[in-house]
């Protein structure tokens, strides 16, 4: 799911490889990010979030290998049974890391059209993201056009990722992008 080999089992169980050490960090950085991100957006409403924490833990000493891979299950289902059109990108160079089958239906692209950047350029200038979006995401951590499109920063292992949204009513015709 991470592109690398986090753990190894081996005669004496399952243990982190040198990639699941330097991950296990940031997964919980993720989560506390997350964590965070939750609350500011939406209030009070992220109290539900130490029932979550309970129930991986499941009030017992589990492994940091078995709760990373908890952790993950639970960010991928949520990610791709998040409705509203969805992504992750790199603000860098723009391009898109991750969507949900949300957001390919939206912008009527199949995933593989979208994700490494190969079609990103046409997309973003479709949804009217230019320059201005990116360094007001850069500078304030949060950006959004008129057309509906939203986009939050957050910094994992000091890099920054772009969490965007295509926003309810917001969403552009994209005639321009069917094939």
């Amino acid at each position: 799911m991470v592109g690398y080999t986090l753990l190894e089992r081996g005669p004496r169980g399952i243990r982190l490889t040198a990639d699941g050490e330097a991950f296990y960090p940031r997964a919980v950085k993720i989560l506390s990010e997350t964590t965070s991100l939750l609350a500011a957006g939406q209030g009070d409403s992220g109290a539900w979030l130490p029932r979550v924490q309970r129930l991986l833990d499941g009030g017992m000493t589990r492994s940091p290998e078995a709760l990373l891979r908890d952790t993950e299950r639970l960010l991928v289902g949520i990610f791709e049974g998040v409705s509203a059109p969805a992504a992750i990108a790199n603000p860098a160079d723009r391009a898109l890391v991750a969507v949900n089958e949300a957001f390919c239906e939206a912008v009527r692209r199949d995933r593989g059209e979208l994700i490494g950047g190969n079609g990103s350029p046409a997309l973003w200038s479709t949804l009217g993201v230019g320059d201005g979006f990116w360094e007001a995401l850069g500078e304030s951590g949060v950006a959004r056009t008129p057309a509906g499109v939203e986009a939050r920063r957050i910094d994992l292992s000091g890099r920054p990722v772009a969490l965007v949204r295509l926003l309810p009513g917001g969403e552009p015709e994209f005639e321009s992008l069917a094939a």
